[in-house]
Formats: C-alpha cells, structure tokens, sequence
C-alpha cells in the first residue's frame, strides 16, 4: 500500500473521530485504507500516458488550428516567462498570450509549461483539432514518443489528458525562427516579472 494513501485514511478517520465523535474499528480502518489503496492504484493504470490516442494523421491537417508556444528562463532566479499563439487554418495570427512561471528547475521544464497552459487555453477557446509546434525537440519526443523525463512526469501526463479534449492533436517540433513573435513575447514576460 502506498503510504500516502494509508496517511490519508487515517487522517479521513482521525477527523471524523475528532469533529464527528465517530469512532471505527482496526478492522474497519484497515478495510478502508484497503480499499483506497486499490482505488489509486486502478487510478495509476487507468492514467498511462497515451497521447497518440487521437492522431492527426486521421483527419485532415489543412482544417487544424496551430498553436506555436516558447519559454524563456532565468536560472539564477527560477523564474519562467511562457507565450503562444493561435494560428488559423490559413496561418493568419489569431491572437498571442504570455504567463510568468516560478519555481521553474530546467529550460525544458519552461518549455512544458508553456505548452501545457497553451493547450489548456485552446480547450477553453474550443478548438478541436490542433496542431501544437515548439523549438524543443526533446520536449516533443518526450511527448510523441512517450520519453521518460523525471523532470517532467506531471507536465507530460497533464499533457496526455489535455490532449485527449481535443478532435485530433498533433506535436511537432518547429525552427527557432518560426518562434520569433512568442520568443519575444516570453522574454517580455519575464523581464517584467524580474523587474
């Protein structure tokens, strides 16, 4: 049994005994923390990566929205500026967006982030199908490839739900160049936070 799952059984318990004047047996205690033990291991299977659920390669990429995203970051501060932007179909520039980020340990971290907020806000706007593009490729393969990275287990994960909102999702890494309008819109982020 996972020891935060017994934690939290106990603690479950400890406050119905304490605000509730409930008492429960060692036998049912245990049966109880059981039971949540099996519950979050189902939850962990249940939650495998598996972003290639809903390929683009079945839909007609000419009809998806991009999204292009990047990140700057200080490292002496820890402090991340992320921006993306919505492209329509034709390419034509939609509208652009930027967010600072703290407590950032890696380049790559900054990089996830930044993509994982952009992808949140295409499913508030409710885009279906979307074509995600960033200068990272080891951020794209960690994602299309299932690429295991400790740094970024929770990002990837949050990644692989949020792609499954959407009609077809593809991730593709593009140059640096093609990034200018969101490079510069990162770095202004972050210089505001710092100053």
């Amino acid at each position: 049994m996972e020891p935060g799952v017994a934690d939290h059984t106990a603690s479950s318990y400890r406050n119905q005994k304490i605000f509730q004047d409930r008492h429960f047996s060692a036998q049912e205690t245990t049966l109880k923390a059981l039971c949540d033990a099996r519950e979050w291991q189902e939850a962990q299977i249940q939650l495998q990566p598996n972003i290639r659920a809903r390929p683009m390669e079945d839909k007609n990429p000419n009809l998806a929205f991009t999204c292009r995203s990047d990140a700057a970051w200080k490292s002496d501060s820890r402090v991340a500026g992320g921006a993306w932007s919505f492209y329509n179909n034709q390419g034509g520039l939609m509208t652009s967006y930027s967010q600072t980020f703290s407590s950032v340990i890696s380049p790559l971290v900054e990089e996830g982030l930044a993509l994982r907020q952009a992808m949140e806000h295409a499913v508030s706007l409710g885009f279906g199908s979307m074509i995600f593009e960033t200068d990272s490729k080891q951020l794209v393969a960690a994602i299309t490839e299932n690429q295991g990275v400790s740094d970024l287990h929770g990002i990837l994960l949050d990644i692989t739900l949020l792609s499954g909102l959407f009609t077809s999702s593809l991730f593709r890494f593009c140059h640096r160049d093609t990034l200018f309008l969101e490079d510069g819109l990162a770095k202004q982020a972050l210089r505001a936070h710092v100053t």
